[in-house]
């Protein structure tokens, strides 16, 4: 199969051209149909790929298409690279994809800018394929800029509302922010290593393994991860770069779920696992990736308990949930990070169609407070949205169950310093999480309606857009089975060649192992192998046991029918008063909808200071400055020459007499001078 990877991104990049140049006048809305056999096709050709990398477990396709950049020794390939991880994320994007191409027929049906729609998302789904398919870092970057392009394309595509274009500027420049660190941190890697290639013996992640020996400090490679990390905290929307992702809800329902399942919030994750090598160097780096992922998780989810838009309650979700992806990246379980990236693009996907669902049958509705009783008329939407909320609130045996409790797990039982700390936190944000979830749950589709039923006529979706959310309920459900039994299921096992440079999660038997130390690859894959050899017999070849496997599911599902059975009490029942507990904790009430003043903080201490100082950039230097002693020199000669112009007056009697007055001084003087001569 690698003489046909080419097709995968290829053919959602013929779709693109093909509607952005002859949909408005020749394919109109056939645009549709061209970008879902694209995107199918390429559907088609990952699942084909996927089994070619499975048949081998260090199997890895790669195919040579042109060199970029030759200059010298310096040589920049445009090569498409496949492995495990590789494979595993276009069966994501391509899955997710088309049926996101598939709805979005259905929803932008009416819309006046259908075909420049169907031509923005292949290039989305064509920037965010090359991306995973990247062989180097310059090249990952290039399409790194590419994706966070079109995602200002489409959150801005209805461009005549001004709440759109504000929300797709704040998108880029905020991402802008964290590409200038993705930006500096390439070009340290090139200055310290002297290539960007990832693979091979003179490849960053060789090399990276042996820093120390090549002379390369801890402190330099600290400073590489940080930076790439911080364009992950831009793609990914952690804090503090998180605030652009709820106002992105701005854009059409389905770029929502494009956005937040299959594409650019994922790219951060797989950035950083795809790196993971030089993130081995670096125990502060990964202490910090940590920490992040798991205050970011409990921020997004205290403030998703508060929001009334149904949308912005599932994008503060995604927030919490790629949280959880990134601590679990930070402690080592770079698996867990995948899986929990892999199920979660399934039910958030579900969740943000079903989202759409509800405002089609709404009349654009969002307010949940102003629906309520909606299972009536919108089963279908009911039943998978209830499916995906399930999913999402981690309960057994739904998919969001397997992998966001192998991630806790995962964090309990590494030896990071900061394991069980990201542990506790995921648990207590796994609590929110089910509470927020079936609030929305409760507000939307149980008790009675809320809204003017003459105004107002719910109804259930059509085929095109009903169809999607029944074919991703089935993996929102079983998909994480594949995961099981956990830590050692098949999932595990298929990645485990990307990841078998990766010092493994210790038991308490081993626990005085580094977790990051590689600075000589083959003595640590041995000393890791002799490790897991000591141990296979209590943890049964797994790296935790059983016993700790089993403790955490059954904590996290108390945890997870919990929150539900809170938020049954709250908005069924009445048992507990929302109004009363937020009238009694106002302060923590206020902090939560005011988005912790996050964004009030930006625009006070940051956009602010810096709009007036451009504000005096403009006004004074360029203005006062700059353009006043331009036009200044420019006002001086005017006046010089509005004073000189009164000599030419038009008149020959007064030219004759200047010519005579001039004859008579030039006389004088001559005659002045010749009788001092003869003195």
């Amino acid at each position: 199969m690698e003489h046909y990877l080419f097709l995968i991104p290829l053919l959602p990049l013929v779709a693109f051209v093909i509607n952005l140049l002859l949909g408005r006048w020749v394919v109109k809305h056939a645009s549709a149909y061209i970008a879902q056999v694209a995107m199918f096709g390429s559907w088609v050709v990952s699942v084909l790929v996927f089994f070619d990398i499975r048949g081998s477990s260090d199997k890895v396709l790669e195919q040579h298409l042109f060199t970029w950049i030759p200059s010298g020794t310096f040589n920049v390939p445009v090569t498409l690279h496949v492995d495990q991880l590789a494979s595993i994320m276009l069966l994501v994007v391509t899955t997710v994809s088309t049926l996101v191409f598939v709805y979005s027929k259905g929803y932008m049906a009416h819309d006046g800018g259908f075909y420049r729609f169907f031509a923005y998302l292949p290039l989305f789904a064509f920037s965010m394929l090359m991306l995973v398919l990247a062989n180097n870092l310059l090249l990952l970057y290039v399409f790194w800029e590419a994706v966070g392009l079109c995602s200002y394309l489409l959150i801005g595509f209805w461009f005549r509302r001004r709440s759109a274009n504000e929300a797709a500027v704040k998108a880029f420049v905020v991402n802008r922010v964290g590409d200038v660190g993705f930006g500096l941190g390439i070009m340290l890697t090139f200055w310290t290593f002297g290539t960007v290639d990832f693979y091979g013996p003179d490849g960053i992640f060789a090399k990276a393994a042996n820093h120390a020996a090549l002379g390369v400090s801890g402190g330099t490679m600290t400073a590489i991860a940080l930076l790439l990390f911080l364009g992950a905290c831009g793609k990914s929307a952690q804090f503090p770069l998180h605030v652009w992702l709820p106002d992105a809800m701005e854009g059409p329902t389905p770029v929502s779920a494009l956005i937040h399942a299959a594409t650019m919030v994922t790219a951060g994750v797989y950035m950083v696992a795809r790196t993971h090598p030089i993130y081995l160097q670096s125990e502060s780096a990964l202490v910090v990736v940590a920490l992040i992922g798991a205050f970011t998780s409990f921020l997004a989810a205290t403030i998703a308990l508060v929001q009334y838009d149904l949308k912005k309650v599932i994008a503060y979700s995604t927030i919490s949930q790629l949280g959880y992806m990134v601590f679990a990246l930070g402690t080592g379980a770079w698996v867990a990070a995948i899986f929990h990236l892999m199920t979660h693009a399934f039910f958030k996907g579900l969740l943000f169609l079903g989202a759409g669902s509800v405002m089609h049958g709404m009349h654009d509705e969002l307010d949940m407070r102003k629906m309520g009783g909606l299972r009536k008329f919108m089963p279908i939407t009911f039943w998978t949205f209830l499916i995906a909320s399930f999913a999402n609130a981690g309960l057994i045996p739904f998919a969001g169950f397997w992998s966001k409790d192998e991630a806790i797990v995962g964090a309990w039982a590494s030896a990071s310093s900061v394991g069980k700390l990201a542990a506790v936190v995921g648990l207590i944000t796994a609590f929110l999480t089910a509470l927020y979830m079936f609030r929305c749950v409760f507000m939307t589709f149980f008790k009675a309606p809320r809204f003017n039923p003459e105004a107002i006529h719910p109804h259930e979706s059509g085929a095109w857009m009903a169809v999607p959310l029944v074919i991703l309920a089935v993996p929102a459900a079983l998909i994480g089975f594949i995961g099981f039994p956990p830590e050692n299921g098949p999932f595990q096992h298929f990645l485990e060649p990307v990841f078998e440079q990766a010092p493994a999660q210790t038991t308490h038997a081993n626990e005085q192992a580094s977790l990051y130390t590689i600075q000589e690859p083959a003595t640590t894959r041995t000393a890791i192998a002799a490790a897991q050899a000591a141990t296979a017999t209590e943890t049964h070849e797994t790296h935790v046991s059983t016993a700790t496997t089993v403790t955490f599911g059954i904590i996290s599902t108390i945890i997870a029918v919990s929150g539900i059975f809170v938020a049954y009490l709250t908005y069924i029942t009445g048992t507990i008063s929302a109004t009363a507990i937020g009238a009694r904790f106002a302060p923590l009430y206020q902090l939560f909808v005011n988005k912790w003043y996050l964004d009030e903080i930006y625009h006070n201490y940051i956009t602010m200071p810096f709009y007036n100082f451009a504000m005096f950039l403009w006004r004074i230097v360029d203005v006062k400055i700059i353009d006043g002693t331009v036009n200044g020199v420019a006002a001086l000669i005017g006046a010089i020459s509005q004073r000189m112009r009164t000599v030419q007056t038009g008149l020959l009697a007064n030219y004759a007499l200047g010519i005579a007055l001039g004859m008579v001084i030039i006389v004088g003087i001559y005659l002045a001078g010749f009788s001092t001569l003869f003195r």
